[in-house]
């Protein structure tokens, strides 16, 4: 929805919504990953992701780079195709019984 976008005040409303959206997602999944992580490997499976996530996105910037260049500099075109390949994984997991499964998951209580 991004990418077609000429007015500035509906540009600002699509990606802040998209970032309150992000912030609650990242945090029920980051939650459910610590709570289902033993406690013996909670910080190397944090530290493993974070290697992961640090390294690469400076491989996806140089990505993005040349994917614009290769588009002739049309970065609505480039924010739609990004749109619509990640619409259509969110739905692909949406449908998808083992993501379910994980996001339902709720922590034993002690006995």
């Amino acid at each position: 929805l991004l990418g077609p976008q000429h007015n500035r005040i509906a540009a600002l409303l699509l990606m802040t919504a998209a970032g309150a959206m992000n912030g609650f997602i990242n945090i029920n999944i980051i939650t459910i990953v610590q709570l289902s992580t033993p406690g013996a490997f909670r910080g190397r499976v944090f530290g493993l992701l974070g290697t992961l996530c640090g390294g690469i996105a400076p491989i996806a910037m140089g990505l993005g780079g040349l994917a614009a260049d290769l588009l002739n500099q049309n970065i609505p075109l480039l924010f739609m195709c990004c749109g619509g390949t990640a619409a259509v994984l969110s739905f692909s997991l949406a449908f998808d019984r083992s993501t379910r499964e994980f996001l339902a998951w709720e922590q034993p209580s002690p006995s």
